[in-house]
């Protein structure tokens, strides 16, 4: 029985030295220290590796930002002895071992989105921002236009939308057409410009473009100068910095007074326009 599986045990040897890679030496450096000052139950880090949670002995999760700054603090119930990351930066499972019980809890991380020289539309000093990552080519960013004038219409005091240039390398036409819109704002018609690229959003070329500047009436040798400036360009690698330090990875991507909108819905929409509003409300009535 030994001598017959003593062929299939040297192959498996030499298979196995063969796949394992040698290292001569390996080292390590502390890249940062968390300094908790409280007993440590649990560990978890999202998925894109931006935060770091952290439970406590005294019922809390420690929220640390990847350069290892505490950034905030989230309350949980007595029970929970262990967490979780789940399939999406903003989700967190809370175990509770003693009871077998697992919470699925969503976690709103408020962005800080820049929108200081971005087309706005709707009052410029409404207390909601809608900030809008968009590109001109991508369907569902097509669809969402008539949702954001219902927003608008449902809440002419109190929003405004701001429009986040996000062009994807796979679409051949939406930088161009970003710089494009862009130029036009220069002639007072973004939005103009802005509708009728969507509009056209499946035959997007250079010849579109060029049509849709003629259908404005858009003074021809400014637009074919803005079309090359440099500083029209920098606006929309502006955005591209600000989407992706924000967790911007595809379009459309919508915040609200910075906190990433879950459902692209009129109502999903009213949901956290109303929390805002109520959030300001509250501010304002209280007590200085």
């Amino acid at each position: 029985m030994k001598g017959r599986f003593a062929p299939f045990l040297i192959i498996f040897s030499v298979l196995l030295s063969a796949s394992v890679p040698s290292f001569s030496e390996v080292e390590i450096s502390s890249q940062k220290t968390l300094d908790l000052k409280k007993t440590l139950l649990d560990v978890a880090v999202s998925l894109n590796g931006k935060w770091i949670f952290v439970l406590t002995d005294q019922h809390r999760i420690l929220v640390f930002s990847e350069d290892g700054n505490l950034n905030d603090e989230i309350p949980v119930d007595k029970g929970v002895n262990g967490i979780q990351v789940g399939a999406r930066e903003d989700m967190l499972y809370l175990i509770r071992r003693s009871d077998k019980k697992i919470q699925v809890v969503m976690i709103d991380f408020i962005e800080e989105i820049n929108v200081l020289g971005s087309p706005l539309k709707g009052r410029s000093d409404a207390p909601v921002t809608i900030a809008v990552f968009s590109e001109f080519q991508c369907p569902y960013c097509a669809r969402l236009v008539p949702l954001l004038e219902q927003v608008l219409k449902a809440y002419p005091e109190d929003v405004r939308i701001a429009f986040k240039n996000f062009p994807l390398r796979n679409h051949r036409f939406s930088q161009k057409a970003a710089v494009a819109a862009l130029a036009a704002g220069r002639q007072g018609k973004f939005w103009e410009f802005h509708d009728l690229l969507f509009k056209n959003h499946q035959n997007l070329s250079n010849e579109k473009i060029n049509e849709i500047a003629e259908e404005l009436a858009l003074d021809p040798e400014m637009f074919e100068r803005d079309l090359n400036a440099p500083e029209i360009m920098a606006i929309v690698r502006r955005d591209m910095v600000d989407g992706s330090k924000a967790g911007v990875r595809g379009t459309p991507m919508i915040f609200v007074n910075g906190r990433a909108l879950r459902h692209r819905t009129l109502e999903g929409f009213r949901n956290v326009i109303e929390k805002e509003l109520e959030k300001l409300r509250e501010k304002t009535e209280s007590p200085s």
